[in-house]
């Protein structure tokens, strides 16, 4: 038991999350967001971690948040370490790495430790980690070097340094003094390529860009002298991503990376680049469904290769961040396979590596869908659609008018209420995730009441996606009120750029009224508005973050099937909160 102290001064003595006796000592499944038990039934302390697998034994390194008891309790203890050989069942070989009692050392127990990745180095027979070191106001932002003989350590700091300097603008009054000590070393992943040379991928620039950089032969520092675009490179510039995600599949590089939003989980993006210096481009969004937004709730921390699968098959390893109690964050473990350049991540409630076995697609399901009544006879509350099991399927994904909008691994899905009067077409195909999709399902063709005015805030959106959380309706994030131009408003949809929102409208509706601009309760930015109807731009508006400047909107939309609202960073930096508000929906008068 591990005695701390809080920052009154009393003592605090951590309980145990012990394993309930419903759970098995040697689990058979991946069950992605439950309490990951090892195997002495204690809780897996291996949190913004990676494997490495070595002379067949696989290694899980990750931070030990043992001490992270509540909001008062942050104290860094070291990394943890564990081994198993089927990925499921984890023996804790103890800290690899731990705090240093000296208060001058990067890793004295009041510091910051996150996210440590190991690579072995064949020439030289050692392993060697590196992660991130920082104080509590992150503005220490080091990487740490730590090499060992053994898999199990212990590791032996060797090197806390900045990255190479490099002007990209720096800000007045710079906390992090990058002009004099080197660019900032926030969050950051290893890769080794198939050639043996080893990169980092780390965020840089005050969060706003991520940088690439080879490894020194050792692998314990940058390759040096650094020359940009020869030994490393910026991508990503101003994208403000971090949790990089490295992988490579047939000749290309992916990187799956989260929005800056703290411990907040937010939109997961997909970049691909046919060489790991650029270009990078962004491909795809790979979350579907609800809880897209946000991913799930989770965080990108690593990526590998399935063993003994296909080419093309991987898991998507990610933390679930419990900010309140860190030591009980939990693992999502993934599977996914790369399919036309690009993939889709589910939630799955439990899966094993057999989903990664061939098979042939399956046979389409037959869907019944319903109107959803939660306690209302009157008021539905959503759309409820059940099928039975379909024999060889893992999966179901839903579409509403032919677009993807859920996947489930049971029979049952609930999706939102679609906007008064509008006819949705809802169909269901069945998914071997090594096999393919089925044919379509029956079509099923529901609407809610009959077309009337209405606040688009009222209604979810049939997809919504924003640049960090998720789309919030009738005010802001701090829960005040919606202003633009001075004036308050109750109802709007405000969402952090970039962002996207789509609605069905079912050609029910004539003219879409309101007022567009950036959130008075959040200044700075510029946010460039866009209006589609049925992939048409039928409205345009660059609006910089000031007090003055909204935009009135009135946009005829009669006989349009589809609107689409995009609000995108025209300065490259998605900075800014913007607002579409009193948005109003008139009929049809017949």
């Amino acid at each position: 038991m591990i005695a701390l102290t809080s920052s009154n001064g009393s003592e605090i003595t951590p309980s145990p999350i012990m394993r309930p006796s419903s759970v098995q000592a040697t689990p058979q499944k991946f069950k992605p967001g439950e309490c990951w038990f090892d195997t002495t039934g204690q809780p897996i302390q291996a949190h913004g971690g990676a494997l490495l697998k070595h002379d067949g034994v696989w290694y899980w390194y990750g931070e030990d948040k043992t001490a992270h008891i509540n909001s008062e309790v942050t104290w860094m203890t070291g990394v943890s370490c564990y081994k198993s050989r089927d990925l499921l069942n984890w023996e804790n070989t103890g800290l690899c790495l731990k705090a240093d009692p000296d208060p001058a050392s990067p890793l004295h127990r009041s510091k910051v430790l996150e996210r440590p990745k190991v690579l072995f180095n064949a020439a030289t027979g050692k392993f060697v980690m590196w992660m991130h070191l920082d104080e509590l106001d992150y503005h220490f932002s080091r990487a740490g070097i730590a090499v060992a003989d053994q898999p199990e350590g212990p590791f032996r700091l060797v090197r806390s340094i900045r990255s190479f300097t490099y002007d990209y603008g720096w800000p007045e009054n710079d906390p992090r003094h990058q002009r004099e000590l080197g660019n900032a070393f926030l969050d950051f992943n290893l890769f080794l390529d198939d050639d043996g040379q080893a990169y980092v991928f780390f965020v840089s620039e005050n969060l706003a860009t991520i940088y690439v950089s080879k490894l020194s032969a050792d692998f314990t520092d940058f390759l040096r002298p650094e020359r940009l675009g020869i030994t490393w490179a910026r991508i990503l510039p101003n994208r403000l991503r971090e949790a990089p995600a490295p992988f490579k599949y047939d000749g290309f590089y992916y990187l799956l990376t989260s929005g800056c939003d703290g411990w907040t989980p937010s939109r997961t993006l997909l970049a691909r680049a046919p060489n790991l210096f650029g270009p990078w481009e962004i491909v795809s969004d790979p979350f579907v469904g609800p809880e897209a937004a946000n991913s799930f709730r989770t965080q990108p921390t690593a990526v590998f290769a399935a063993p003994e699968a296909p080419a093309g098959s991987f898991v998507f390893m990610a933390d679930r961040w419990n900010p309140a109690e860190l030591r009980d964050s939990r693992y999502v473990w993934l599977p996914f396979v790369m399919r036309k350049k690009s993939t889709t991540l589910d939630l799955r409630h439990e899966w094993s590596f057999d989903i990664f076995t061939p098979k042939p697609a399956p046979t389409a399901p037959v869907l019944r869908v319903t109107k959803k009544f939660a306690t209302s006879v009157i008021e539905p509350s959503g759309i409820q659609l059940e099928w039975d099991a379909v024999p060889g399927a893992d999966g179901y994904r839903a579409y509403c008018d032919g677009k993807p909008v859920a996947f489930s691994d049971s029979t049952n899905l609930t999706l939102p209420l679609g906007l008064p009067g509008v006819k949705l077409t809802y169909s269901m195909r069945a998914e071997a995730l090594a096999g393919g999709q089925s044919l379509d399902s029956n079509i099923v063709t529901l609407s809610n009441s009959q077309p009337r005015a209405c606040y688009l805030s009222d209604f979810y959106p049939l997809k919504s996606v924003t640049g960090f959380g998720e789309l919030v309706f009738d005010r802001s994030w701090d829960g005040s009120p919606l202003r633009l131009g001075g004036r308050n408003f109750k109802k709007g949809l405000l969402a952090h750029l970039e962002s996207e929102t789509i609605y069905e409208l079912g050609g029910a509706y004539t003219k879409l009224t309101g007022i567009a601009g950036m959130n008075d309760t959040h200044p700075g930015g510029c946010g460039f508005f866009v209006i589609e109807l049925d992939g048409h731009r039928v409205f345009e508006k660059r609006l910089p973050g000031t007090n003055e400047t909204t935009a009135t909107i009135e946009v005829d939309v009669t006989g349009a099937k589809s609107l689409r609202l995009l609000t995108l960073a025209p300065e490259g930096i998605a900075n800014g909160h913007s607002v579409w508000a009193d948005m109003v929906l008139t009929p049809n008068s017949k």
